[in-house]
C-alpha cells in the first residue's frame, strides 16, 4: 500500500516528534510527500523552522509520472483544492494509494472522486 501526505500532516506529526506513528500504523506501506509538499517545507526550513528536515530524512518525495500528468490536468479545474494537493491526488487516483490530509474540503472531494483518503481524525483513532 502507498500512503500520501499532504503538508498538514506531516508537518503536525513532525512538529510533535511523531512521524514513527505513521510507520506504526502502516508497517507495511510506502509512505511519502509531493514534489510539491517538498517545496512548501523548503519555505518553511528557509523561514527558520526545524520541523522539515525531520520529514525530509525520514519520508521519501514521490513523483509524478506521465499518467500522474494527464489526471493533474483535470483535477487542478477544481478550483478549491490547492495544487500541492491535487499532485497527490493524480498520484493516489492512478496508483490505488491513500491520501492523508487534514483538509476537509479535500477529503470530500476525494470521496467523491473515489479516492482513498484519510484524514486526522482517522489516523488518530488507528493510532488507538
Amino acid at each position: 500500500m502507498i500512503l500520501i501526505l499532504d503538508c498538514d500532516i506531516a508537518s503536525t506529526l513532525a512538529k510533535i516528534g511523531r512521524l514513527d506513528l505513521l510507520k506504526r500504523v502502516f508497517s507495511d506501506s510506502e509512505i511519502y510527500i509531493t514534489n510539491s509538499v517538498y517545496i512548501e517545507l523548503m519555505s518553511a526550513k528557509e523561514a527558520g523552522f526545524s520541523f522539515p528536515e525531520v520529514i525530509f530524512n525520514n519520508i521519501p518525495v514521490i513523483s509524478m509520472d506521465n499518467d500522474d500528468l494527464k489526471v493533474f490536468q483535470d483535477l487542478s479545474q477544481n478550483k478549491f483544492i490547492h495544487y500541492g494537493e491535487v499532485e497527490g491526488l493524480c498520484i493516489c487516483k492512478n496508483k490505488g494509494a491513500i491520501f492523508m490530509t487534514n483538509d476537509s474540503k479535500v477529503v470530500r472531494f476525494c470521496e467523491d472522486a473515489g479516492i482513498d483518503v484519510l484524514d486526522l481524525k482517522d489516523f488518530l483513532i488507528l493510532v488507538g
